[in-house]
């Protein structure tokens, strides 16, 4: 079963965005070299992938390396020990990658990798180590009115409005989604179902669906104008490239994701039903 990650499985991904894929695979008992086989195979259809236009992640979430490719019984396993040990090594990627899978083929070979954490017998560390991995990334808002930039390298001055935007508000809805163990479905969709269930209040849905559904479009913009300009689309700009209303709405979305990020934090428990 191939299985594309992150974004792409959510179906939101941006024009400048890399694709990011697995590979599960039937257990082949007796079989050696049935890895090195499945792997040639991956690597053969990245490389077309590329011919195309699409490019392969360069942190290497990629069907190739041997983190993204194993046979459905050592996924199994794997969701297994990261149920049971929520802060081990590697967690906060590999709970992305079965939270966030859509396989294209073999789709119930596929589908058996995201049911087996779904499935999984879960204690409150794990759904907070889930959360506090969620929680992780932080919109770049200052003590008074500034933003935070980057402070040095080729982005000094700039911000990252998808590791400071996008990613701590769909961080969130997947978190809401493994708890509700429904995996499926959009940032916005996840958002709908974690308020039906209780997770997030109808303001707060509410608040991270409009701040998200800002931080996506002003992104969209950005990188389609950039390919028409013909320059390579990024996810940094400079505040000061954006008119006064913009920078405005910016803060205010920065700051309202920020505030339910503070109320998560302290009220998750009793929202568990």
């Amino acid at each position: 079963s191939w299985l594309v990650l992150g974004s792409t499985a959510r179906s939101e991904p941006l024009p400048g965005s890399d694709l990011d894929t697995a590979v599960a695979w039937a257990d082949e008992p007796g079989q050696p070299g049935h890895f090195d086989r499945v792997q040639a195979a991956a690597s053969r259809l990245l490389d077309d992938m590329e011919r195309c236009g699409l490019h392969r992640c360069p942190r290497d979430a990629n069907a190739t390396e041997q983190l993204f490719n194993r046979s459905v019984t050592q996924w199994k396993a794997a969701a297994g020990q990261w149920v049971s040990q929520p802060t081990g090594s590697g967690t906060a990627l590999l709970v992305s990658i079965i939270a966030d899978s859509r396989p294209l083929t073999g789709l119930v070979l596929g589908r058996s990798v995201t049911d087996a954490l779904a499935a999984s017998t879960r204690s409150f560390d794990f759904i907070e180590g889930v959360l506090n991995l969620a929680l992780h990334y932080r919109p770049p808002t200052g003590f008074v009115r500034d933003f935070v930039v980057e402070h040095s390298g080729e982005h000094r001055g700039e911000l990252d409005l998808k590791h400071g935007g996008l990613v701590p508000v769909t961080s969130i809805a997947r978190w809401a989604a493994i708890v509700t163990r429904d995996v499926t479905g959009t940032t916005l969709e996840r958002l709908r179902r974690a308020h039906h269930a209780g997770l997030l209040t109808a303001d707060e849905s509410s608040s991270l669906t409009g701040a998200f559904e800002e931080i996506f479009g002003l992104l969209m913009t950005r990188e389609l104008d950039a390919i028409r300009a013909g320059i390579p689309p990024s996810r940094y700009l400079a505040p000061g490239d954006l008119d006064s209303l913009t920078r405005r709405l910016l803060r205010e979305t920065f700051r309202v994701i920020t505030a339910v990020q503070a109320t998560l934090e302290g009220e998750w428990v009793s929202r568990i039903k």
